[in-house]
């Protein structure tokens, strides 16, 4: 029914939904307000087919019956539905006509809402990360002048969720992630601090270690609030910071029970958005390393899938995943053995990485550069990579990172002096992960 009334809509030009008359009975504007409730209470409790079909019944209604203050947000949802079935220029396309609709019939109550929607959920699919970050700083401006205290909250959240995703200095992200929770229990307004404090957890653990304890909320009070208010969303994506930092800090435990992501998303149903999708480029990564250690096929399997995904995502975006795909294609030919093809895709994700402006993905790409020629006996290109990495991370801001690759970096180059000094010794070891 979704894709049936999205080929109908895909007919009709933008200039013509503009064109469309606002609506006077207010019966009809009195249903539509009741169905933008629902839209809201629908995108809080993370309950996705519910709000898809709210939005089809209210897009349907404005095509029959003209336009209300309520339409661009219908619209706005629909694009989300949309990117959620994989046709994601119809989703960008009602996107853009919503924020259109919103400053065409003066929609202001709603402006924040629709920001919100259409930049996080949708956009992600053709705009660069930081600049969406910086839209949903207006989104969240709008909100306060507006009143709409709800969507410019969320429009905060997703925007530091953002400046994360897209390499932001981290000590900035975790200051300024800090005094908003603060000044949100100052006002009472304390239903969105855990999945705030998640994004302050990750920043502090990259800053300064994994031994830093919380200063905002506790981890098992985020998990365990999500599953008493059965907050699908929030709990994937605590789930899926869990899976970046056992793969930053190469906790291979951890790792095992968190490596679930793209079966998780399809489980729950939840809008794509930015957080999944890289969480999903992350497990691809750990199931080429675990498949690497454990000689598991299961491991190779996900990981494909991961990179299946990361590639049809790309297509859309080669901004914001270019460089995933080509570090995943590296990994993969890496862990099959294709050392010459491994190190040209390496380079090509440094390259796109540092191209694209994700500082905290080229350091990445770095280290397992230098990973993969230090576990084949190539220690001083080595120690070149982790050099590079270890500055990438320095200026990003992750010095527990910086400190932890140096230490390895510092053991090749003890090693590469031993070696030195016995020109004859081919067979050395290195083992450092």
């Amino acid at each position: 029914r979704i894709r049936s009334i999205m080929n109908s809509i895909a007919s009709f030009p933008d200039e013509t939904i503009l064109s469309f008359k606002m609506a006077e009975r207010k019966q009809f504007i009195c249903c539509m307000n009741l169905y933008s409730e629902l839209l809201y209470l629908y995108h809080l409790t993370a309950e996705t087919k519910k709000l898809f079909e709210v939005t089809l019944t209210m897009v349907q209604l404005t095509m029959k019956n003209g336009l209300t203050v309520y339409s661009p947000a219908s619209f706005a949802n629909f694009g989300l539905a949309a990117v959620a079935v994989g046709n994601y220029e119809l989703g960008y396309r009602l996107g853009s006509l919503a924020l259109k609709l919103s400053q065409r019939i003066n929609a202001a109550e709603s402006a924040s809402n629709i920001m919100a929607v259409v930049k996080w959920f949708i956009a992600w699919a053709f705009e660069p990360l930081q600049s969406i970050s910086e839209s949903l700083e207006i989104g969240y401006n709008l909100g306060n002048q507006t009143g709409d205290v709800y969507s410019a909250i969320m429009n905060k959240n997703f925007s530091f969720s953002a400046m994360f995703l897209s390499g932001k200095n981290l000590v900035f992200v975790r200051n300024q992630t800090a005094a908003f929770i603060k000044e949100l229990r100052r006002r009472k307004q304390e239903w969105c601090v855990n999945a705030l404090a998640i994004t302050h957890s990750i920043s502090s653990a990259l800053i300064e270690g994994l031994g830093v304890p919380w200063s905002i909320e506790n981890e098992d009070t985020i998990s365990a609030q999500g599953k008493k208010r059965n907050n699908k969303a929030l709990l994937l994506n605590y789930r899926c910071h869990q899976l970046m930092k056992a793969f930053f800090f190469r906790l291979d435990d951890k790792i095992r029970s968190t490596a679930c992501i793209l079966d998780e998303l399809t489980l729950t149903e939840a809008p794509l958005r930015p957080t999944f999708i890289v969480a999903v480029f992350f497990e691809g990564l750990a199931c080429y390393r675990m498949e690497r250690k454990s000689r598991d096929k299961k491991w190779m399997t996900r990981g494909g899938t991961a990179l299946s995904f990361i590639k049809t995502i790309g297509q859309s975006s080669p901004w914001n995943f270019e460089n995933k795909m080509f570090l995943l294609e590296a990994e993969k030919m890496y862990t099959i053995g294709a050392f010459q093809q491994s190190k040209e895709l390496y380079e090509k994700a440094i390259l796109s990485a540092k191209t694209h402006k994700f500082i905290h993905e080229e350091a990445l790409s770095h280290e397992l550069a230098g990973f993969m020629h230090l576990e084949n006996q190539m220690p001083r290109e080595a120690v070149e990579y982790f050099a590079e990495a270890v500055s990438c991370y320095t200026n990003w801001g992750a010095l527990a990172l910086a400190n932890q690759l140096d230490s390895v970096a510092n053991k090749a180059r003890g090693a590469l002096v031993t070696n030195s000094l016995q020109p004859n010794d081919h067979n050395s070891n290195f083992q450092f992960s």
